[in-house]
Protein backbone atom coordinates (compact mmCIF):
# COMPACT_ATOMS: atom_id res chain seq x y z
CA UNK A 1 0.00 0.00 0.00
CA UNK A 2 2.94 2.45 0.84
CA UNK A 3 4.57 1.54 -2.44
CA UNK A 4 1.44 2.35 -4.35
CA UNK A 5 0.48 5.54 -2.55
CA UNK A 6 4.69 6.01 -3.61
CA UNK A 7 4.37 5.48 -7.30
CA UNK A 8 1.02 7.54 -7.61
CA UNK A 9 2.80 10.34 -5.68
CA UNK A 10 6.02 10.21 -7.99
CA UNK A 11 3.59 9.97 -10.95
CA UNK A 12 2.06 13.31 -10.19
CA UNK A 13 5.26 15.16 -8.91
CA UNK A 14 6.96 14.28 -12.34
CA UNK A 15 3.76 14.77 -14.91
CA UNK A 16 3.48 18.17 -14.85
CA UNK A 17 7.54 18.02 -16.52
CA UNK A 18 6.72 15.28 -19.21
CA UNK A 19 3.67 17.83 -19.83
CA UNK A 20 6.09 20.99 -20.05
CA UNK A 21 8.61 18.92 -22.54
CA UNK A 22 5.50 18.57 -25.66
CA UNK A 23 5.17 22.72 -25.22
CA UNK A 24 7.93 24.93 -26.81
CA UNK A 25 9.83 27.50 -24.40
CA UNK A 26 8.07 30.31 -23.17
CA UNK A 27 4.32 28.58 -23.95
CA UNK A 28 2.11 28.62 -21.11
CA UNK A 29 -0.32 25.45 -20.32
CA UNK A 30 -3.64 27.58 -21.05
CA UNK A 31 -4.16 31.19 -22.72
CA UNK A 32 -3.97 34.18 -20.46
CA UNK A 33 -6.59 35.50 -19.31
CA UNK A 34 -8.22 38.46 -20.70
CA UNK A 35 -7.15 41.52 -18.84
CA UNK A 36 -10.59 42.83 -17.64
CA UNK A 37 -11.61 46.93 -18.95
CA UNK A 38 -14.59 48.10 -18.27
CA UNK A 39 -15.24 48.93 -21.93
CA UNK A 40 -15.37 45.05 -22.56
CA UNK A 41 -17.52 44.24 -19.76
CA UNK A 42 -20.10 46.65 -20.68
CA UNK A 43 -20.00 45.60 -24.12
CA UNK A 44 -20.25 42.04 -23.47
CA UNK A 45 -22.83 42.57 -20.64
CA UNK A 46 -24.61 44.61 -22.86
CA UNK A 47 -24.52 41.80 -25.81
CA UNK A 48 -25.84 39.34 -23.21
CA UNK A 49 -28.99 41.37 -22.09
CA UNK A 50 -29.64 41.90 -25.69
CA UNK A 51 -29.78 38.30 -26.14
CA UNK A 52 -31.45 37.43 -22.99
CA UNK A 53 -34.26 39.90 -23.74
CA UNK A 54 -34.84 38.15 -27.01
CA UNK A 55 -34.72 34.55 -26.34
CA UNK A 56 -37.12 36.05 -23.09
CA UNK A 57 -39.46 37.54 -26.04
CA UNK A 58 -39.26 33.96 -27.68
CA UNK A 59 -40.01 31.90 -24.80
CA UNK A 60 -42.62 33.94 -23.37
CA UNK A 61 -44.49 33.59 -26.85
CA UNK A 62 -43.78 29.91 -27.77
CA UNK A 63 -43.45 27.86 -24.58
CA UNK A 64 -46.07 25.60 -23.17
CA UNK A 65 -44.86 25.55 -19.73
CA UNK A 66 -46.33 28.31 -17.20
CA UNK A 67 -42.99 28.52 -14.90
CA UNK A 68 -40.89 28.71 -18.12
CA UNK A 69 -43.27 31.73 -19.45
CA UNK A 70 -42.88 33.46 -16.08
CA UNK A 71 -38.87 33.07 -15.84
CA UNK A 72 -38.91 34.24 -19.58
CA UNK A 73 -40.98 37.22 -18.78
CA UNK A 74 -38.81 37.76 -15.75
CA UNK A 75 -35.74 38.20 -18.02
CA UNK A 76 -37.33 39.98 -20.02
CA UNK A 77 -37.80 42.92 -17.59
CA UNK A 78 -34.81 42.51 -15.97
CA UNK A 79 -32.03 42.65 -18.64
CA UNK A 80 -34.39 45.34 -20.04
CA UNK A 81 -33.73 47.17 -17.20
CA UNK A 82 -29.77 45.82 -16.99
CA UNK A 83 -29.60 47.26 -20.35
CA UNK A 84 -30.96 51.19 -19.61
CA UNK A 85 -28.63 51.03 -16.78
CA UNK A 86 -25.37 50.04 -18.34
CA UNK A 87 -26.42 52.52 -21.67
CA UNK A 88 -26.06 55.48 -19.21
CA UNK A 89 -23.12 54.23 -17.53
CA UNK A 90 -22.24 53.93 -20.61
CA UNK A 91 -22.66 57.37 -21.77
CA UNK A 92 -20.89 58.57 -18.31
CA UNK A 93 -17.59 56.63 -19.37
CA UNK A 94 -17.76 57.53 -23.12
CA UNK A 95 -18.12 53.63 -24.47
CA UNK A 96 -20.44 53.20 -26.96
CA UNK A 97 -22.13 49.87 -26.47
CA UNK A 98 -23.87 47.47 -28.87
CA UNK A 99 -27.13 48.33 -30.13
CA UNK A 100 -27.43 44.77 -32.12
CA UNK A 101 -25.86 41.42 -30.60
CA UNK A 102 -23.10 39.59 -32.14
CA UNK A 103 -22.75 36.52 -34.71
CA UNK A 104 -22.40 34.15 -31.59
CA UNK A 105 -25.75 35.19 -30.07
CA UNK A 106 -27.15 35.34 -33.50
CA UNK A 107 -26.40 32.28 -33.85
CA UNK A 108 -28.03 30.86 -30.20
CA UNK A 109 -31.17 33.00 -31.20
CA UNK A 110 -31.40 31.33 -34.57
CA UNK A 111 -31.44 28.18 -32.72
CA UNK A 112 -33.98 28.63 -30.92
CA UNK A 113 -36.12 30.75 -33.58
CA UNK A 114 -35.57 27.43 -35.86
CA UNK A 115 -37.49 25.48 -32.76
CA UNK A 116 -40.95 27.30 -34.21
CA UNK A 117 -44.08 25.42 -33.14
CA UNK A 118 -41.85 22.97 -31.40
CA UNK A 119 -40.22 25.46 -28.74
CA UNK A 120 -37.81 23.13 -26.36
CA UNK A 121 -38.28 24.29 -22.57
CA UNK A 122 -35.84 22.25 -21.28
CA UNK A 123 -33.25 23.63 -23.95
CA UNK A 124 -33.86 27.40 -23.13
CA UNK A 125 -33.54 26.30 -19.16
CA UNK A 126 -30.17 24.91 -19.60
CA UNK A 127 -29.09 27.80 -21.75
CA UNK A 128 -30.46 30.05 -18.92
CA UNK A 129 -28.73 28.20 -15.94
CA UNK A 130 -25.08 28.15 -18.16
CA UNK A 131 -25.51 31.73 -19.39
CA UNK A 132 -26.00 32.77 -15.93
CA UNK A 133 -23.82 31.03 -13.87
CA UNK A 134 -21.16 32.37 -16.82
CA UNK A 135 -22.51 36.26 -16.34
CA UNK A 136 -22.53 35.81 -12.36
CA UNK A 137 -19.06 35.36 -12.32
CA UNK A 138 -18.19 38.20 -14.97
CA UNK A 139 -20.21 40.43 -12.99
CA UNK A 140 -18.88 39.52 -9.73
CA UNK A 141 -15.04 40.43 -11.24
CA UNK A 142 -16.52 43.61 -13.02
CA UNK A 143 -17.74 44.20 -9.07
CA UNK A 144 -13.96 43.86 -8.02
CA UNK A 145 -12.06 45.15 -10.76
CA UNK A 146 -14.03 48.12 -12.16
CA UNK A 147 -12.49 51.36 -12.47
CA UNK A 148 -15.93 53.45 -12.55
CA UNK A 149 -18.06 53.13 -9.02
CA UNK A 150 -21.33 53.14 -10.86
CA UNK A 151 -20.19 50.31 -13.00
CA UNK A 152 -19.00 48.42 -9.90
CA UNK A 153 -22.07 49.14 -7.97
CA UNK A 154 -24.19 47.81 -11.17
CA UNK A 155 -22.27 44.47 -11.48
CA UNK A 156 -22.74 44.22 -7.77
CA UNK A 157 -26.52 44.65 -8.60
CA UNK A 158 -26.37 42.65 -11.59
CA UNK A 159 -24.88 39.66 -9.60
CA UNK A 160 -27.64 39.92 -7.31
CA UNK A 161 -30.49 39.83 -10.33
CA UNK A 162 -28.82 37.32 -12.50
CA UNK A 163 -27.84 34.70 -9.20
CA UNK A 164 -32.50 35.27 -8.50
CA UNK A 165 -32.95 34.53 -12.14
CA UNK A 166 -30.11 31.37 -11.96
CA UNK A 167 -32.36 30.44 -8.63
CA UNK A 168 -35.48 30.38 -10.41
CA UNK A 169 -34.31 28.44 -13.49
CA UNK A 170 -32.97 26.00 -11.59
CA UNK A 171 -36.47 25.28 -9.61
CA UNK A 172 -38.13 24.66 -13.03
Amino acid sequence: MIRTFLLTAATFAVAPFAVAQDRKPGEDRKPAEKAYSDAEFVKMATQCSMLEVKLGKLAAEQSKSDDVKKLANTLVRDHQGANEKLAAVAKELNIQPPTEIDAECKKCLEKFEAMKNDFNDKEYVTHVIEAHQKAIQWCKKASAQAQNQNLKDLADTMTRTLQTHLEMAKKI
